[in-house]
């Protein structure tokens, strides 16, 4: 019940944002109106919280934080166990 009160409390400022918005905003700039569901928290776009977690991402996302003397020298350590068995 709390949680549809909240959504309910949350329309009406999502509306009223986008009204102030609607009135200030320059036409020539943006000429599309700006939708109540753009100030909504539990609406709006529904955006991707991430990307997605693979062989390639990993790689991309240990280079960034793990040097590369460092991740040379524990490569076998996170390599996945399925290579680790076929190299054995």
């Amino acid at each position: 019940m709390a949680w549809g009160r909240q959504r309910d409390q949350w329309h009406h400022t999502a509306s009223l944002l986008a009204m102030l918005a609607n009135v200030h905003r320059d036409a020539k700039k943006h000429p599309r109106p700006l939708p109540p569901s753009q100030f909504h928290p539990f609406e709006g776009s529904k955006r991707s919280t991430g990307m997605p977690v693979n062989r390639e991402t990993f790689g991309a996302f240990l280079a960034m934080f793990v040097s590369p003397e460092k991740l040379a020298k524990h490569q076998e350590q996170w390599r996945p166990r399925e290579l680790q068995e076929a190299s054995s």
